[in-house]
């Protein structure tokens, strides 16, 4: 049986979640034209090939919206904020183990599209979509059954937390152009790969405080925590959030099991990495294509 395990012990989000994806063998030509099939605006995606400063390789990957690039800083994970960067080309290997020639496609690939031969009915704001817009956009979207049916449970995960905790209606919560983007391309990245299961390895936050326009809060964050009920978690020493309520909606939504790696026969590895890179702790999401043993139960 094949699975895909996910390894947070520097936390989750969905652009880590993306850039492992990658780094197994997902190009960005194939999320770029699964993407197309959903019309959310403007946007630019990102790919390259870094090293952190604790010497791991991986990719970062980075979307925004919006017609130009703009550049944002601070944030370890998720687009609450960007910092990203270009580079050259690398060669990799697809999902089914063949080499691939891919021209621009990691170690740098930037892209920039756009809807505006399809216009859209539906309100756009520098947010990006309501929550009930977007239910519709990818409800009458070409995207998968499988990249539909998870990317919506994905968003009302999100948006019910964030109505539990704010007090507000969940079909008025906001989300982000980048934030539909890593969500959209984390399913179609999972569904790439045909895995039978999807597990994680225990959850890791840091410590101290997360600030947002309702004010500072303890670590985990309000919403990240609303989301994670019934799923094992614990904090390390690192004054920063490394778990975003997309990386835990993620996470809630496709979990076999939330713990130890299953037994199991390991075939890829590859790394997400966030966009902050700790001089003491490598920031990365760490992804392992594998098969599941012989009497392999899970843990």
């Amino acid at each position: 049986m094949r699975i895909l395990y996910f390894d947070c012990f520097s936390g989750i989000s969905g652009d880590m979640m993306v850039g492992a994806l990658a780094d197994l063998g997902v190009t960005p030509s194939t999320f770029e034209w699964e993407l197309s099939n959903l019309e959310i605006g403007d946007y630019h995606l990102h790919f390259k090939r870094e090293t952190t400063r604790r010497g791991i390789s991986g990719v970062k990957f980075a979307a925004h919206g919006g017609a130009m690039h703009v550049d944002h800083h601070d944030h370890p994970h998720g687009h609450e904020a960007h910092d990203y960067d270009h580079g050259d080309h690398y060669k990799h290997e697809s999902p089914d183990g063949h080499d691939e020639h891919s021209h621009a496609e990691i170690e740098h690939h930037h892209g920039h599209f756009h809807n505006s031969e399809h216009p859209t009915s539906y309100k756009y704001t520098e947010f990006g979509h309501s929550s009930s817009e977007l239910n519709l956009l990818l409800s009458g979207s070409e995207l998968s059954s499988f990249v539909k049916q998870h990317a919506i449970s994905i968003f009302r995960r999100i948006a019910e937390a964030k109505a539990t905790i704010h007090g507000v209606p969940s079909k008025e919560v906001q989300f982000e152009i980048g934030s539909i983007v890593d969500v959209v391309l984390t399913c179609i990245g999972l569904e790439t790969f045909k895995a039978e299961q999807v597990h994680f390895s225990e959850l890791v936050d840091g410590t101290g405080t997360v600030c947002h326009p309702y004010g500072s809060y303890s670590l985990p964050a309000p919403v990240t925590l609303e989301i994670l009920h019934n799923l094992p978690i614990r904090q390390i020493p690192l004054p920063v959030e490394l778990i975003t309520p997309m990386g835990a909606a993620i996470v809630a939504e496709f979990q076999h099991s939330v713990g130890p790696m299953p037994r199991n026969r390991p075939s890829k590895v590859g790394y997400g990495l966030g966009i902050r890179d700790f001089a003491e702790h490598p920031n990365v999401l760490r992804a392992v294509l594998a098969d599941l043993t012989a009497n392999a139960g899970t843990n």
